[in-house]
């Protein structure tokens, strides 16, 4: 599985590469970054936080939408606030988790996506 994961924070990569250390995971830290890689690269999955720099992580996923409807899009954030879930669905995202995450909850969501 070719995962994306979107990310200005380290120690989140890292913990995306070690809990999917048996598939490709691309990490960058910026909105911008994830549009060149989109423009490289086909994903399976791709992960991301809404707070990020250049471009936010709503204006990404209503990009991605536009060239992509099918590609699930897992919002890891640390915003807990309802209306942060509904604007984050609202603009694409397929799913929505509250960071910190728990690992077994997203290899089990991660699971229902493989297939």
């Amino acid at each position: 599985m070719k995962i994306l994961h979107i990310d200005n924070c380290p120690k989140n990569a890292a913990l995306i590469k070690a809990t999917f250390d048996k598939d490709t995971v691309h990490h960058v830290q910026t909105g911008s970054q994830a549009l060149e890689k989109l423009d490289l690269y086909k994903y399976n999955i791709i992960i991301m936080e809404t707070c990020l720099d250049t471009v936010n992580g709503y204006q990404l996923m209503k990009h991605i939408r536009r060239f992509d409807k099918e590609i699930p899009i897992l919002v890891l954030s640390f915003r807990t606030m309802v209306l942060d879930k509904f604007m984050a669905i609202r603009h694409g995202a397929t799913d929505y988790m509250t960071k910190p995450t728990d690992k077994q909850q997203l290899l089990f969501r991660m699971k229902y996506y493989r297939k």
